[in-house]
């Protein structure tokens, strides 16, 4: 029993599998957004160059998926803690 008494019991074991699925899901379209475009920009635009100032254009995406994936668990701890 919560110590809390407006504290609500845990979710379902079902619920935490859900949100695990779209974060992989979050990260498996961004990996494939960047794997892409990595391989687009490397084969197309950018044969005389390693990266835009050293970085690659596909780790760009790559990192951007893991903020987008870090917001969405942001999101979810905080509007689970509002419940």
């Amino acid at each position: 029993m919560p110590l809390d008494s407006t504290a609500s019991d845990a979710d379902p074991i079902t619920d935490y599998i859900e949100e695990g699925a779209r974060i992989a899901a979050i990260l498996l379209v961004w990996g494939i957004i960047a794997v892409a475009v990595a391989w687009l920009f490397d084969d197309v635009v950018a044969a005389s160059r390693p990266g835009v100032y050293g970085l690659n254009i596909g780790a760009v995406f790559w990192v951007t998926g893991v903020l987008n994936a870090l917001l969405y668990v942001c999101f979810r701890t905080v509007d689970h803690t509002r419940r």
